[in-house]
């Protein structure tokens, strides 16, 4: 049924996955019974748009496992860039971007490294994922608040603007990061 409304395949996910979030939608429209749940994805898209968005596991914050950015930077970036030129484009791929950060937190590393760097390569860095709704948050580059606790003050006044309660990704920074709907399984 998710197949014929979202158009993607979950047969691969873990059965107590699966089950654990039908569970939560079931409780969040107070049905007991699986077979109304079934009845009511088969009637209602937005039912299953929203059991689909339920299943995408949005896992995401700005430099949400410091030690894998610390390697990135002290390993990767220093192989990734050697002998590059700026006439050279030193493309990345982050899969499964959710709504950005992950792939922000790469793109202001790679700005922080080429300050450091006499010539400077063009970075571009293509972030995918498979949820629209994620996408455009992605792209809006818009945050809450929150992002204190992750980002640092340095950071935050660097690549930032803040806006009211909400911190936004400035332009130098979004312009390095192309956000793009693909499924990785399909």
């Amino acid at each position: 049924m998710l197949l014929k409304t979202t158009n993607h395949n979950f047969q691969h996910y873990k059965s107590s996955t699966l089950s654990r979030r039908i569970q939560r939608r079931m409780q969040l429209l107070r049905l007991s019974r699986a077979d109304d749940y079934v009845a009511r994805i088969r009637e209602d898209a937005d039912e299953a748009r929203a059991l689909f968005r339920e299943l995408l596991i949005g896992v995401t914050a700005f430099f949400r496992d410091p030690e894998a950015f610390q390697s990135l930077a002290r390993i990767v970036l220093p192989k990734l860039f050697e002998n590059r030129t700026p006439g050279d484009c030193v493309r990345m791929w982050v899969a499964g971007c959710a709504t950005g950060e992950e792939a922000y937190s790469l793109a202001i590393l790679c700005r922080e490294y080429l300050d450091h760097l006499p010539s400077r390569p063009e970075v571009q860095i293509f972030a995918t994922d498979i949820d629209e709704r994620a996408l455009q948050i992605a792209r809006n580059g818009s945050y809450p608040s929150g992002i204190e606790e992750q980002v640092s003050n340095d950071r935050l006044k660097r690549f930032f603007v803040k806006r009211g309660k909400r911190y936004t990704i400035v332009k130098e920074i979004r312009d390095m990061v192309l956000f793009s709907a693909h499924n990785l399984i399909s």
